[in-house]
């Protein structure tokens, strides 16, 4: 299956978003979002909206939900031009967990998908994204797992990849056209400073399915196992889940109370 990197659409550089966790009337991860944020505006050379800060963002939610509130909410907070002027919104709506490991279909791309610093923010522009993602679906998968031009692991549609390997962690380097995504950025530093050893490399599909096992991480969802990539079953580790998934919600909690302190 084969999808066209170059597809974009009439929004293309006309906005950049972010997708949030808000948990317990907290978004934990809001520094992480605010500067991919800056970033995305930085590449489009547009300023900050008036009113846009990490406090305007923190009141609204504190007005949506109180912390009593045991949902995972789905914060979207995105900028977008409108005529000569740039505006600001936020939405949320509940998410849950996966209820069982996921399953993927490889997509190819015939172009690259992100130049190195559309990399470091997320873009209005989904055409792409959202194409592979219909694709697989219509496959019986549950998401898209992209491979670059070059042969390479990029991404998945909705989240990064993660892969243990002889008790080694690998993610796909800066060559392969994915975006740096807050979830595993955010579980990246909480490996090493564990001793864990974690690598970027270039990952072929076969280095992934011969994987211990393997992981997609989003900031909304932290890290969730994959059953199989193309109806080729994937191997779990248990014990490196249990040991991954403690570390990431764990961090989510101590951030949550840092807020409160």
């Amino acid at each position: 299956m084969t999808v066209d990197a170059g597809l974009n659409s009439n929004t293309l550089h006309q906005g950049c978003f972010e997708t949030m966790l808000g948990l317990g009337g907290k978004i934990p991860l809001l520094h992480h979002h605010f500067s991919r944020l800056q970033r995305g505006l930085d590449l489009l050379s547009w300023h900050c909206p008036l009113n846009l800060n990490r406090e305007t963002v923190i009141n609204w939610f504190k007005q949506e939900v109180d912390d009593s509130d045991s949902n995972h909410w789905r914060l979207k907070l995105s900028v977008q031009r409108t005529n000569d002027d740039l505006t600001w919104s936020i939405t949320k709506e509940p998410t849950s967990h996966p209820s069982v490991p996921f399953t993927l279909r490889s997509v190819q791309l015939t172009h690259q998908h992100n130049t190195v610093h559309e990399q470091l923010c997320k873009l209005s522009d989904r055409v792409m994204y959202n194409s592979a993602l219909k694709l697989a679906q219509s496959h019986g998968a549950d998401d898209g797992l992209l491979i670059n031009q070059e042969g390479f692991v990029s991404e998945s549609c909705i989240a990064g990849i993660l892969l243990v390997k002889n008790d080694r962690f690998f993610t796909p380097d800066v060559l392969s056209g994915g975006l740096r995504g807050v979830g595993l950025e955010v579980v990246k530093p909480l490996l090493i400073s564990n001793l864990i050893p974690l690598k970027e490399r270039s990952l072929t599909l076969d280095t992934v399915l011969e994987a211990d096992s393997v992981w997609l991480v989003n900031a909304l969802r932290g890290p969730f196992p994959v059953a199989s990539i193309d109806g080729n079953p994937v191997k779990f580790s248990a014990q490196w889940h249990q040991v991954i998934t403690e570390l990431y919600w764990d961090r989510i909690q101590s951030l949550m109370k840092e807020e409160t302190d």
